[in-house]
């Protein structure tokens, strides 16, 4: 891994947990699940070997390998050197070989391991667990005991054991007891068992009757749901409990398993298809400043990805890279991409694959590239039309393993100098160094500048700025990259610890608890409670018998040990020692430190100390914690320091209540505070749960606390002496209240003009924040400079948690945008730079009207060419036009690369044109999604018609920077076929987008309906549905198990059903949360949609958990094409927000889907849902009966 030095160890597979382990000398560390490994690589081509070059040296390509894995979408590296060619050998098929074992395991195989992973973390050494680590699992397992079910069962479970401690198995037997206790209610409810076992003829019709399912399958099903090994399965049957669990496992998910292959025809022309695409595929995070990765190609085309983009740049070496533009991402290679792409391009699918090419070279660099495509991928590349004289784009089928390049072409007979207009240019959707993307502000300079830090003065932090002509932009500070200069008397960075001389840095340490009188008898208590942490678990105290000496405390296979440090005077200074003729240190840290890498040798023990015990008073030293500060005060500090700045915030007692303690932080220019509940020596944060504050502090400095602000930036006591001491009387009365947060958010169905002083007025479309439903036709919102005004709710949509926060329309950096300066009338200068301004070596000051904002500069030159350019800005007496700086730039094309274009040439849309005369096989345009969305409303029927032959392509809009997506059905719905989306970033857009290409293999091809290529059909009027049956769909949600999150503490579980798919028919229906539950919830809760385009239609499942401030996170979902589910009473397996299985996390539901054929028609009796939805939809009459109720039931 490439942030540690390598080290000589060994590796090894746990396979009860599938866990992959790494163990040296000092610690084993747990690398991955290997479920999690995506693919495994020999050799040495990674960022790891490539790190430490002379240890790489030292070892043969061909007894190296790679394994790349992830739960998101980079890839980790674990970069191994084995001892021979043939060990080598040996882990490449072994870990093959296990990785296809373990996806391919029965329920029980996989709640044993999910259960295992759990139970090894707290057994002691004899592989038992007693009552208080039971506790802690089942706590682990995100359930909260509420009644005495959970008592009765561990008094069960201990008497049968005969002793204060159980084994896995026992335990295991004990969570399953558990789960069925609480959830045989749905059996009970949905007459689904009584309480005697269900036989295989039993089984057998319910399959058949219920399951619409083939019952001769019955007797396989059942030996592979028993839970009993030893049970004589001559005649097989199934317990309750084992029934319910099968429903709830894998083998009964609502996903058709046929669709896992290719069921669709595959021989239509290429634009009748929708085609799995990504939109800037080089990139693994945000737009700016961000990492550009070979590996994010490999991952790309592992996910089906058929349509990659490239953005090729020159460089003063003469090679061609790939990176974004101007807006300081990294750069690689363009000849180890194209090598990547080569060697994956077919692994998942078949199909063509598109290269989207952004090229910003010269002439000679473009013949380059033509030369590096023709030799990297040889026959593969596609160089000539499948046949002379086509009309239609050629098929899938005719294209297979063919690589088709997307580019600007020369005019048959041009030249190679040719202006953009002429050629068909890529200016329209790149995303070089030009304007930025349809009709943003021209971007005139950009880079990574400095801002003061918010709390510490004379430190500087780095922020992404970009000057426009109207304004001055920039983000947040840029995480991991922070430069501070002097600053250790103020009390402290980022890290929130005091700074203390070397002889007291153990004083800072968790392991060390003299801070208070820790006696030998409070000392084993405390380690025995944490005994789970394992064998050497320690703390240092001081020592009761001999004065200015410290004590180390070990716990060591079930017993306590206690041993002395010595201490002693050389000169001036003390120094430290375990024994007599031992080595000797300078300070107490360095001698802990030693003995963590070191054994101590006794004789009782030989041990390597290891977990310290936490000490739940050490936030009592931290330098964001201040014990004597009230609620009052802790807004004018946070007020006077944040400005514009999120997560300045400290720890406090609370006010109100004794004992307990609040957190206070800025966030959207006001200033909040959350009460930590302090309960049996442990600290809650709303679900969250931690052993210390400093655990919750650097959790939540890690991870966002609201929104998306952390807990960056600690006020520290000098700090905040020094604001009392400017002015210790002033109190902002009008501060907002702390509490006060809405979350509810509207979007407008149509537009509204108000009557009234106290109206809001607004366009369609517009998103209304901060809604407070007052009244039942009035409510209260915020939008544009309009606080809590009225408007109907009648003309409004609530929109769902997860829905992309469009207030980010409004800013060009997006969500990552921290503010602006207005530079029409602003003064700029250059202002004296202080001597301790560390990486600051010039400073722009800008006033504009009450605003001002300080800039650092890391040298004089680069000041001056931006404050010129500043000073031009703010000079202008109206509104710069974008036509100053030429947008017809020229663009030239090599001939080479024109003539690998085949099929894609890149072309602008001219929208009469193209409406009036059709779209042509072998041309696509490029949109980015605003573009789109006009066209598409302005024009639907026209779009659909254009998509008949012609192609487009739609990109993310350009304030999109945090890389988020927009939705892809509504392009799809008018048929776009290319809609590139940022495969990086796990939001709704990507889920959505992975569950329409799960349909037809995976293989990122899928054949579009049929509607549209019904002249009469029009995407947004169901009205123009002709002949066409509704679909009633009726969900019931019974129950969930195993839903999990990343952090510690209780879930409590809220589900959302939703249909998506054409504007007509989306809905949204949400399921009552079940509080402190997310092992085992039940709700038995029913819904009722209706579906007229099922072919369009998406069915998202959606779990979220409640957090601190009311917020909803997504912690699990599933999507999935309506055409390829199951009826009856099924498992819908959960994901991640990157669509990444989560093990044995599952919904329960009944699906079932009535259809309602037009008068006129008698289908079959066996006509199902999936044959339906591919039915013509030529015929001539209307589905008038059908059509009388649309409204969403």
């Amino acid at each position: 891994q490439s942030r540690s030095k390598p080290e000589a160890g060994t590796l090894s597979v746990k396979r009860e947990t599938c866990r992959l382990i790494w163990k040296n000398n000092q610690s084993t560390q747990v690398i991955a699940s290997l479920l999690e490994i995506k693919y495994i690589k020999r050799g040495k081509n990674s960022k790891d070997f490539a790190k430490w070059i002379d240890e790489s040296n030292t070892h043969d390509s061909s007894k190296c390998f790679i394994i790349y894995y992830t739960t998101e979408f980079k890839l980790k590296t674990l970069s191994v050197a084995a001892l021979s060619e043939l060990e080598c050998q040996d882990w490449l098929e072994g870990l093959q070989s296990l990785r296809l074992e373990a996806g391919v395991a029965g329920y029980n195989m996989q709640l044993e391991r999910h259960l295992r992973t759990e139970f090894y973390d707290v057994q002691n050494q004899y592989e038992r667990v007693g009552v208080r680590e039971v506790r802690q699992l089942v706590t682990r397992l995100h359930y909260k005991e509420r009644g005495q079910s959970l008592k009765t069962l561990l008094t069960q479970k201990f008497e049968s054991a005969g002793r204060e401690e159980i084994y896995f198995d026992q335990f295991c037997d004990m969570i399953k007891q558990l789960i069925w206790d609480k959830q045989k209610l749905i059996c009970d409810e949905n007459q689904l068992t009584e309480s005697r076992p269900i036989s295989l003829s039993q089984f057998s019709s319910f399959l058949r009757d219920q399951q619409m399912q083939d019952s001769t399958e019955a007797a396989d099903i059942i030996k592979q749901a028993v839970d009993d090994m030893v049970r004589d399965l001559a005649e097989p049957y199934l317990q309750p409990n084992e029934f319910l669990q099968y429903l709830f496992s894998k083998a009964n998910q609502i996903w058709d398993k046929k669709h896992d292959t290719v069921n669709q025809d595959m021989t239509r022309p290429l634009s009748h298809y929708f085609i799995s695409s990504s939109h800037n595929t080089y990139l693994v995070g945000k737009q700016v400043g961000d990492e550009s990765s070979v590996e994010a190609y490999i991952r790309a085309l592992y996910m089906g990805c058929r349509c990659i983009e490239l953005d090729t740049w020159p460089e003063k070496d003469g090679k061609i890279y790939i990176y974004h533009g101007f807006a300081l991402t990294t750069k690689i290679l363009l000849d180890d991409v194209l090598v990547a792409i080569r060697d994956h391009a077919f692994v998942t699918s078949p199909y063509p694959l598109i290269l989207s090419i952004e090229d910003h070279c010269t002439l000679p660099h473009q013949r380059d590239m033509a030369r590096l495509l023709r030799e990297t991928f040889g026959t593969s590349l596609l160089t000539e039309p499948i046949q002379a004289g086509e009309t239609l784009a050629p098929s899938p089928e005719a294209l297979k393993y063919k690589i088709i390049i997307k580019h600007k072409k020369l005019n048959d007979g041009a030249s190679e100098e040719t202006t953009a207009g002429a050629a068909g240019s890529n200016s329209a959707a790149g995303s070089g160094g030009g304007p930025v993307e349809d009709g943003n502000p021209e971007v005139i300079r950009r880079a990574l500048l400095y801002r003061r830090h918010p709390v510490l003065q004379n430190q500087w932090l780095k922020h992404y700025f970009m000057l426009t002509p109207t304004r001055l932009y920039y983000t947040h500070a840029c995480e991991n990259d922070e430069d501070t200069s002097a600053g250790a008397d103020d009390g402290g960075a980022a890290g929130g610890q005091v700074n203390l001389p070397p002889e007291k840095r153990h004083q800072s340490e968790p392991w060390y608890h003299g801070q208070s009188t820790v006696t030998r008898t409070m000392a084993e208590e405390l380690l025995n409670q944490h005994a789970a942490l394992g064998d050497a678990t320690f703390l240092v105290r001081r020592s009761e018998n001999f004065v200015g000496d410290f004590t180390l405390s070990l716990w060591f296979r079930g017993h306590s040990y206690h041993c002395r440090i010595h201490s002693h005077q050389e000169s001036d200074r003390t120094r430290y020692y375990i024994k007599e003729n031992s080595v000797v240190f300078d300070t107490l840290y360095e001698l802990i430190q030693h003995y963590r890498t070191n054994p101590i040798h006794s004789q009782s023990i030989v041990a390597t100390l290891g977990a310290a015990v936490p000490q739940p008073d050490s936030h009592m030293r931290m330098s964001w914690y201040h014990a004597d500060l009230d609620r009052r005060k802790a807004e004018l500090c946070l007020h006077r320091l944040s400005r514009d700045q999120d997560g300045v915030f400290l720890v406090r007692p609370s006010s109100k209540h004794t004992g307990q303690f609040a957190v206070s932080f800025s966030t959207g220019h006001q200033i909040m505070h959350c009460r930590v509940l302090r309960e049996d020596g442990l600290f809650e944060l709303g679900s969250a749960v931690f052993e210390t504050l400093g655990q919750l502090v650097d959790y939540y400095g890690a991870n966002p606390l609201f929104r998306n602000t952390k807990l960056r930036y600690p006020v520290s006591p000098a700090v905040l002496q020094s604001v009392f001491a400017q002015d210790p009387g002033v109190y902002d009365p009008v501060a907002p209240e702390p509490h006060y947060v809405i979350n509810l958010r509207v979007k407008a169905k149509q537009k509204y003009s108000a009557k009234q002083a106290d109206e809001l007025t607004f366009p369609k479309h517009a998103i209304i924040h901060n809604v407070n439903q007052v009244f039942d036709e009035w409510w209260k919102g915020d939008y544009g400079a309009r606080r809590q005004h009225l408007f109907p709710a009648n003309y409004v949509e609530v929109l769902p948690p997860d829905a992309a926060d469009d207030r980010a329309d409004e800013q060009l950096l997006g969500t990552l945008q921290q503010g602006s300066l207005d530079l029409l009338g602003c003064t700029p200068k250059l202002t004296p730079t202080p001597s301790n301004s560390g990486p600051v070596q010039a400073i722009i000051k800008l006033v504009s009207g009450l605003a001002v904002l300080e800039v650092g500069f890391s040298t004089e030159s680069e000041a001056t060419d931006w404050l010129k350019d500043i000073k031009a800005m703010a000079a202008r007496d109206e509104p710069f036009s974008q036509n100053v700086r030429a947008h017809e730039r020229r663009r030239d094309v090599a001939r080479q690369m024109s003539d690998l274009v085949i099929y894609f040439h890149s072309v602008n849309f001219n929208k009469a044109t193209m409406f009036s005369e059709g779209g042509v096989h072998n041309q696509v345009s490029s949109h980015n999604e605003m573009r789109i969305e006009r066209y598409m409303e302005a024009n639907p029927q026209k779009m659909l018609q254009y998509h008949k032959v012609g192609f487009s392509r739609v990109y993310p809009k350009g304030t999109r920077v945090e890389s988020s997506n927009f939705m892809p059905l509504p392009m799809w719905c008018h048929g776009v076929q290319c809609v590139a989306l940022n495969y990086q970033t796990g939001d709704k857009g990507m889920q959505v987008n992975h569950g329409m290409f799960l349909q037809n293999g995976g293989m990122g091809y899928v054949l579009r309906p049929d509607i549209h290529f019904d002249d009469q059909y029009n995407p947004v009027d169901p009205l123009t549905l002709r002949n066409r049956p509704v679909h009633d769909i009726t969900i019931k949600i019974l129950g969930a198990r195993h839903l999990t999150r990343t952090r510690n503490g209780l879930i409590s579980p809220l589900v959302e059903v939703e249909l998506l798919g054409c504007s007509y028919e989306t809905t949204t229906r949400y399921v009552t949360a079940s509080v402190g539950n997310g092992l085992c919830p039940v709700w038995n809760e029913t819904f009722k949609l209706r579906v007229l385009t099922p072919e369009l239609a998406m069915l998202r499942f959606v779990v979220y958990d409640e957090e601190l401030f009311g917020e909803q996170i997504l912690i699990a979902q599933a999507t999935y094409p309506m055409t390829c589910l199951r009826q009856g009473y099924r498992s819908v397996p959960l994901k991640n927000n990157f669509s990444e299985d989560l093990e044995v996390a599952s919904l329960l539901v009944h699906y079932s889907v009535k259809v309602q054929y037009p008068s006129g028609e008698h289908p079959s009796a066996t006509r199902t849902l999936s044959s339906a939805s591919t039915a013509s939809a030529s015929d001539s009459t209307t589905a008038a009966s059908s059509l009388a109720d649309l409204h969403i039931s």
